[in-house]
């Protein structure tokens, strides 16, 4: 595992804070989901970081990568960046992971649902470069995390194109940004 990936962008001592647009991150903070997307060299993850940095919130950060295609992989950093913030406390879904064979994603699923709306920290939780994932399980997964969202956790997804989660029904009723 490269430990580097749960780490936010450092932001330069020549940083321009985007105040309007972290302003209305932290409006919008209660929603489930923030989904900042725009073409490479934009500068969305100097945003997200930024924000994270200006409002203090608790977060887990995973810069993602192609390699993070595979179920398995992708689980295992999700639950690193996570163990930042809830450390031995999202002992079910890791027992999941070590299995020989994982199990269907929809018990996946409800197991770390179930054990982050266990945990009491507010926190944000940020997905950097999420284009690039094609596997449709994490895809999967990823709906039911924003569909049953523990109320406490905010999901932060950055991408140069709209994901292929189903997002239709939360821009519908209001419930991203």
């Amino acid at each position: 595992m490269l430990r580097t990936k749960l780490h936010r962008p450092p932001l330069s001592a020549e940083h321009v804070f985007r105040h309007r647009l972290i302003d209305k991150l932290n409006k919008n903070i209660y929603k489930p989901l923030t989904l900042i997307c725009a073409p490479a060299g934009y500068g969305k993850s100097m945003l997200a970081s930024s924000w994270i940095e200006e409002s203090n919130c608790q977060s887990a950060w995973l810069s993602l990568s192609e390699e993070e295609n595979d179920l398995r992989t992708f689980l295992a950093y999700l639950l690193a960046s996570l163990d930042k913030l809830f450390s031995e406390k999202l002992e079910s879904t890791t027992s999941l992971l070590q299995a020989s064979e994982l199990p269907p994603v929809s018990i996946i699923k409800k197991t770390l649902i179930n054990e982050l709306d266990e945990t009491s920290k507010e926190f944000v939780l940020v997905f950097d470069d999420y284009h690039l994932i094609k596997e449709q399980k994490i895809h999967e997964l990823i709906d039911g995390l924003l569909h049953y969202p523990p109320d406490n956790m905010h999901l932060c997804v950055i991408t140069r194109r709209d994901p292929p989660i189903r997002i239709g029904s939360l821009r519908a009723y209001n419930r991203m940004i």
